[in-house]
């Protein structure tokens, strides 16, 4: 009686907002990514006043999104926690390379603290998720954790470390094979639910592997 119910809620779980939410956001990152992209070479002399109202507009979008996750019971009470405090890692990170591109003051701060936090919210995030195969919440967790590699690499290139590039060569080398396992899991026999999520990662590792392919060429 309860599958046959979760059956019969599968569709309007998949038909449902969230996922236009999360498309909207997704695209609102990647523009930002492409400027400031162009911007850090020069390529356009977009000012920092732009990059910041833009960063506060997707951390803004970014809560209105974890409300209707949580509303449509995608994330649980403790995911919502942990998407607000990635909202707000996302917005500092974001907020860091501004500041270094442009050369004021405190970059490295923020840089350092939020590159170094990121996979462990996003590896617990992984395991609180509900009605989810537990082959695909190992893959999120092994996934969270091999882009914190990446974030630490990118991080030590930043402040020009020791082993830097050596960190994001391995960060890029381990994160692949699971990006390459949860677009496997976007077939026919996923839920909604583990669609969803596994979108959120791939996304977030693309981002990711974006800015570590930035730090090596």
């Amino acid at each position: 009686m309860k599958d046959n119910i979760l059956d019969s809620l599968e569709p309007k779980i998949e038909s449902y907002k969230p996922f236009k939410f999360q498309i909207i956001e997704f695209v609102l990152i990647g523009f930002f990514c492409i400027v400031f992209f162009l911007k850090s070479r020069s390529i356009i002399p977009a000012g920092g006043s732009f990059f910041l109202f833009y960063c506060l507009a997707i951390t803004l979008y970014s809560f209105v999104r974890i409300f209707f996750e949580f509303k449509n019971k995608l994330i649980t009470k403790a995911g919502v926690v942990l998407k607000i405090v990635l909202a707000i890692n996302a917005f500092v990170i974001f907020i860091g390379f501004l500041f270094e591109i442009m050369g004021w003051a405190d970059a490295n701060l923020m840089l350092t603290i939020s590159l170094l936090s990121l996979a462990i919210p996003y590896g617990i995030y992984a395991l609180t998720l509900k009605d989810m195969s537990m082959q695909l919440k190992r893959i999120l967790f092994f996934n969270a954790f091999f882009v914190g590699v990446l974030t630490i690499g990118i991080l030590f290139r930043l402040e020009d470390w020791v082993n830097g590039q050596s960190l994001v060569i391995i960060g890029f080398i381990l994160t692949l094979p699971t990006l390459i396992l949860l677009l496997t899991k976007l077939g026919k026999d996923a839920s909604a639910k583990e669609k969803y999520h596994a979108i959120n990662y791939i996304a977030r590792s693309i981002l990711i592997l974006f800015w570590g392919l930035f730090f090596l060429i």
